[in-house]
């Protein structure tokens, strides 16, 4: 039997247009959704068109929520009536129309969606964007489980003392975790990544495709049977949108909590912590935290921040070390592009998962976190209601500090100490100027001097 209950809901608060005229763009209009709607329902309808002027080609509408890139739309929706309203030339006679639905599971509480056109560049991988509207709204949830264990979430981006924060955790007697290095098995959100793709809408374009899905053995991705293609078909359309946007989401998510609680007992058994709470993985800034918060009843997040500039300078030594290049460097020609790379694809988002869960969160310093362990540790306690006695807090550091000669090979300098504020150093005057332009702001607002 379906459950009428609905799963998630979604209000819109505004649609803005942006930039509706310009050298590169004629006119634009987003059809839905619509400001002051209210709707019941697993996904999100954008739609509109937009038309260019005769100069570069659009290639496509990219739809970011809060900094994040979300979906790529193809123009392909004719739209006479935007042709014959401009009385446009046959020559200019194009699809300009774009059409999506947008998941909801995984969204922020308070959304906002920014529209943006693509253009060709002056050479054949450049683009140039314009964005050109923005929609705000609220969604809430009722898909909220009762579980053996709750996320204690870590959020943050690399060589910000991920690894040295999970290893103090996972000492915890109400913490169960991978208790081994680099404590990166992220069972949790696995499955979590698994319920938004079988459950978010139909996407032809980008994942699976009713003609050839079966073709990849490796991967599966959103049911192509959700389309509004199919379901109109049906004589009681109703009743199977209600399957697949009710009684499919929540058996999913009940599904995929229940493989997480029993991984985790096994964790728990294996480590000896019989009481534990929470479980705890690394993550990256990203869309899981929000699945989270939708699907967990008590979620807690650990938002770990490290002075960017000293991240920067970290994840460079140890790339040395390790004779390597990663931690995006491998992206970019120069360490200045790095820095851009860098504030674009790590620091903002630190900088909206503060904004958006930073309420419900713990903000955790690296600084702190080594210079006063026993008092941020009892802190972290206490926020997460476990135990945070002085002797519990004594005995996690004490056992967290004992000889570890992989956590050694993790350090890029001797005394944990002389990694704080390393940058004023260790840093190009050049690089110092890139990290003030691009993320200055953002230091800031995290309390880092300039």
């Amino acid at each position: 039997m379906i459950n009428r209950t609905p799963s998630l809901s979604v209000t819109i608060d505004e649609v803005q247009l942006t930039h509706t005229s310009s050298d590169l763009i004629q006119a634009v209009s987003v059809d839905n959704p619509k400001a002051g709607k209210t709707a019941r329902a697993i996904d999100l309808t954008i739609s509109g068109w937009v038309l260019p002027q005769d100069k570069r080609p659009l290639l496509s509408i990219e739809v970011n929520v809060d900094g994040l890139h979300l979906k790529r739309l193809p123009l392909n929706i004719a739209r006479p009536d935007v042709i014959e309203h401009f009385q446009l030339p046959d020559q200019r006679k194009v699809n300009c129309g774009f059409h999506a639905n947008i998941g909801l599971l995984g969204l922020p509480e308070n959304f906002h969606f920014e529209l943006v056109a693509v253009f060709k560049g002056d050479d054949a991988k450049s683009r140039v964007k314009v964005p050109f509207a923005k929609i705000t709204g609220r969604k809430t949830t009722k898909l909220k489980s009762k579980t053996k264990y709750q996320p204690l979430m870590l959020t943050a981006i690399g060589r910000s003392g991920t690894t040295w924060a999970m290893k103090l955790l996972s000492q915890h007697p109400s913490i169960a975790t991978s208790n081994f290095y680099p404590h990166e098995i992220k069972q949790s959100e696995y499955w979590m990544q698994m319920l938004k793709v079988l459950t978010d809408p139909a996407d032809f374009a980008s994942s699976s495709h009713p003609d050839n899905f079966e073709v990849t053995m490796g991967s599966i991705g959103h049911n192509p049977y959700t389309h509004e293609h199919y379901l109109n078909q049906y004589n009681n359309s109703a009743d199977f949108y209600d399957h697949y946007s009710e009684g499919v989401v929540r058996q999913t998510k009940d599904f995929v909590v229940q493989q997480i609680d029993a991984f985790y007992d096994l964790v728990a058994k294996s480590e000896n912590k019989p009481r534990a709470k929470y479980f705890t993985e690394k993550m990256l800034p990203c869309h899981l935290q929000s699945m989270y918060y939708d699907v967990y009843q008590e979620p807690k997040e650990i938002i770990l921040v490290r002075d960017f500039r000293d991240v920067l300078c970290s994840a460079k030594s140890f790339n040395e070390k390790r004779n390597t290049v990663s931690f995006g460097r491998e992206r970019v020609s120069d360490d200045i592009q790095w820095v851009e790379h860098v504030s674009k694809a790590g620091t903002m988002r630190m900088a909206n998962a503060l904004a958006e869960r930073g309420g419900n969160a713990f903000l955790l310093k690296y600084e702190d976190l080594i210079l006063e362990p026993a008092k941020v540790l009892k802190d972290l306690f206490d926020y997460a209601e476990i135990d945070a006695s002085e002797k519990t807090v004594a005995s996690v550091i004490a056992a967290a500090n004992e000889t570890n000669s992989s956590m050694d090979a993790h350090k890029t300098t001797k005394n944990p100490a002389d990694s704080i504020g390393r940058w004023k150093k260790d840093m190009s005057e050049e690089m110092k100027a890139a990290c003030k332009r691009e993320m200055g702001h953002i230091l800031g607002a995290f309390g880092y001097e300039m």
